[in-house]
């Protein structure tokens, strides 16, 4: 196997980790949402207020009946405290999993950036594209045949000017530049995704 090749493979190997972990992440802070915990605390909070608004008649009435002591303030205070704990745990898990997931963006972006660079070195040493980089080559020096032999020719002679490079492209087939195009895309989701004209295996 080409080492290049290895590379990319660990390269997508490695994004495709980071971006399970993220979505393992996401997928706990959104488990770890509960709109019930503010709803509850509110009804704690409206208990102990009408606790201690009618505590201090209770009072009387068991200084003057004789009967048991009241402790609705306390009760309602202790819940209302567990409450606000549950709470504040429930908010500290959730910053702790808000700062995990941003943390695993960056490395989710770190690995992508990397087997983008994995991609380049793959595509840059690949024998298509060196095919395509030799036709180049071979074009370059036959249009500098073609120009210096017009020189030399009476001026008129060839309609040849010094533009190289086709100015309307909507003339250029681009079937061989969509070819390209789909196998590099297909490249982004798959190590192994073949180039044009690339050998079986």
């Amino acid at each position: 196997m080409n080492p290049t090749r290895e590379n990319l493979e660990r390269a997508h190997s490695e994004l495709a980790e980071a971006e399970q972990r993220l979505r393992r992440i996401e997928t706990a802070l959104e488990r770890s949402l509960s709109p019930g915990i503010a709803e509850r605390r509110e009804k704690a909070e409206r208990l102990l207020a009408e606790a201690r608004n009618s505590e201090p008649d209770r009072w009387i009435s068991a200084l003057v009946e004789g009967g048991p002591r009241p402790s609705a303030v306390a009760q309602a205070e202790a819940a209302l405290e567990k409450i606000v704990a549950e709470e504040e745990n429930h908010n500290a898990q959730r910053r702790m999993l808000r700062a995990e997931a941003q943390r695993q963006h960056d490395v989710v972006d770190g690995a992508r950036r990397r087997y983008k660079l994995e991609i380049v070195a793959w595509v840059a040493a690949s024998p298509e594209a060196q095919a395509l980089i030799a036709e180049l080559a071979s074009a370059e020096k036959r249009i500098a045949e073609i120009l210096v032999t017009a020189q030399a020719l009476p001026p008129g002679s060839l309609p040849i000017g010094h533009r190289v490079i086709p100015a309307d492209t909507s003339k250029v087939d681009q079937t061989l530049a969509r070819t390209w195009a789909a196998a590099l895309a297909s490249l982004e989701a798959d190590p192994n995704a073949p180039l044009p004209g690339a050998p079986d295996g």
